[in-house]
């Protein structure tokens, strides 16, 4: 991955990069955390209104609240894995580094 650069700043230049990329990743998918989070709460606000106005079931409340608990853990689950997905590239991308300074060994 950084074996194209002679310098040891342009080296580093590319990591700095390579790092801030992966970072803005994890916080986007933090953002999408948070954005998910409140679009089930909105959600379930909005089916209690109708619920009320509706006169919906005891038991319409439970599967909503089920369907909502199921849609929310799999969001979660799945941002959980593409973190660690990022994370793993973050470790690899500092294991990259690491190796083509230690094969530089200081030629700038």
């Amino acid at each position: 991955m950084f074996s194209g650069y002679k310098k040891i700043s342009d080296l580093e230049t590319a990591y700095d990069e390579e790092r801030r990329k992966l970072n803005d990743k994890l916080e986007q998918l933090q953002e999408i955390k948070h954005q998910i989070k409140l679009d089930c709460e909105y959600s379930y606000d909005c089916f209690l209104y109708l619920k009320n106005k509706m006169d919906y079931s005891q038991e319409s409340n439970v599967k909503m609240t089920h369907i909502i608990n199921e849609f929310n853990d799999e969001m979660t689950q799945r941002i959980k894995n593409e973190e660690l997905k990022i994370e793993r590239s973050k470790d690899e991308l500092k294991r990259e580094y690491l190796k083509e300074i230690e094969k530089m060994g200081g030629r700038e």
